[in-house]
This record gives C-alpha cells, sequence and structure tokens, in this order.
C-alpha cells in the first residue's frame, strides 16, 4: 500500500509537471502555439529529447483538452496554407486564469 501510494504521489507529480511545461510551451510559442511546436518546446523543457521518450501527439492532445476544459487555455482553428495541404490548425492561448496559475505554479512572470 505504501509503494502504491508512492506511486500515485509521483504520478501526481509528473501531471503537474507536463501541465506547466505545456502552458509555458504555450507562451514561448505565442501565435505559433500549436501541436507540434508545442510537443517540441515541451519535450525539450523536460529533457525528452530522444524518440523514445518524447510525449506523445495524443497525450498531448490530451493534456491540452484537459487545460482547456479547467479554463486555463482557450483555443481556437486558423485555416491551413498550401504547406499542411490547407488542413485547419489549432491555436492555443492562454486565459487570464491560466497566467495566474502558471506564475504561482512555477514563479515566473507570465
Amino acid at each position: 500500500n505504501i509503494m502504491f501510494n508512492l506511486w500515485k504521489k509521483w504520478r501526481q507529480q509528473r501531471h503537474v509537471e507536463l501541465r506547466c511545461a505545456v502552458l509555458k510551451a504555450i507562451v514561448a510559442n505565442g501565435a505559433n502555439a500549436y501541436g507540434v511546436p508545442i510537443a517540441d518546446s515541451v519535450n525539450q523543457a523536460l529533457g525528452r529529447t530522444k524518440w523514445w521518450n518524447e510525449i506523445s501527439i495524443a497525450r498531448l492532445y490530451c493534456c491540452l483538452d484537459e487545460l482547456e476544459g479547467d479554463g486555463l487555455i482557450f483555443s481556437y482553428t486558423m485555416p491551413g496554407g498550401a504547406e499542411r495541404s490547407y488542413r485547419a490548425k489549432r491555436h492555443y492561448y492562454l486565459t487570464r486564469f491560466g497566467k495566474l496559475v502558471l506564475e504561482k505554479e512555477s514563479g515566473a512572470v507570465v
């Protein structure tokens, strides 16, 4: 039971670390904050530089959906250009509440 509680605490800490890294990546990418650039920034921030330990796009989108549901970020869809075969991109920005949470969790001024 003690091992399970330690594992649960470790998983919760890793989840908070990922959420903060995603919020920081959105701020760092500014107007270019959509899926792949966010994933690249998160992987770099967490030191995940090998293909076998990078965050998956699926996990990233789960985290983004969760953050949006919590009111920390908002998203909107932009039409894609010829370089993306005209596929749309979903861009992300921090809400005012998201900025406050990021400042509290990381100590960084946003």
